[in-house]
């Protein structure tokens, strides 16, 4: 069955991270806004890869892992990975730098 990880804001400053209606973590996309790679107002370079790992466990790290892990292969129509937002704020951090990581860890 595909993932759809869906983002509820908890307040102002947190967003819940849930998976199939259970909050898997909290995170404040604040922060990863601004440390990552591609923000254009970043003085410092930042290290995708590190960036990529924090990505990750800002979305559940090991319970993401878990939920990866039990999906089938691509091509299989229900390899699918979904995010779910209407928050722009959300829809701007660049989710998909955590695919690797997910992905190398199996």
């Amino acid at each position: 069955m595909p993932i759809t990880i869906a983002f509820h804001r908890r307040d102002s400053h947190r967003v819940d991270v849930c998976i199939a209606d259970q909050t898997i973590a909290t995170v404040e996309p604040a922060a990863l806004l601004v440390e990552q790679p591609l923000f254009a107002q970043r003085h410092v370079p930042s290290d995708p890869l590190a960036y990529g790992q924090r990505l990750f466990a800002a979305l559940g790290g090991d319970k993401l892992r878990a939920a990866l892990t039990a999906l089938p292969r691509a091509p299989h129509p229900d390899s699918l990975i979904a995010i779910q937002t209407d928050d722009p704020a959300l829809a701007a951090v660049p989710w998909e730098l955590d695919s690797s990581i997910a992905y190398s860890a199996q």
